[in-house]
């Protein structure tokens, strides 16, 4: 199957649940390192916390008409991946926001000075 067809098609699960928005085809490692599988990313729209991206084997698909492809995938299963994901993109970004302001902290009364100057004091 020629999965370039499936770009900027809606993904549903095999229950008619909408997942997302296939944007990208990746060939990506599989469940062994030496053989490359192609992979269909879904984008997930989330209101207010952001957007994020999923990938599912493209050989899961079922299903391809004019603007919807169905997956071999329920949407209870889809979700522990959306969760599992999610988890794994907050603690990156937590983890990249915390930079101590050691200059400010370690330096003339600590962050009470420093949080004086910001105000102008």
């Amino acid at each position: 199957m020629d999965y370039s067809k499936l770009i900027y098609k809606i993904a549903l699960s095999s229950d008619n649940k909408e997942l997302g928005r296939i944007f990208r085809i990746d060939d990506l490692p599989g469940k062994t390192i030496k053989k490359m599988i192609p992979h269909v990313v879904i984008q997930v729209v989330r209101r207010f916390k952001g957007d994020i991206n999923i990938a599912i084997e493209a050989e899961l698909c079922i299903k391809d008409e004019d603007k919807f492809a169905w997956f071999n995938i329920t949407r209870k299963e889809f979700d522990q991946i959306v969760k599992i994901q999610r988890r794994i993109r907050n603690d990156r970004e937590s983890k990249a926001e915390y930079i101590p302001d050691t200059p400010f902290l370690g330096s003339r009364g600590g962050y009470g000075y420093y949080r004086d100057k910001k105000r102008g004091n």
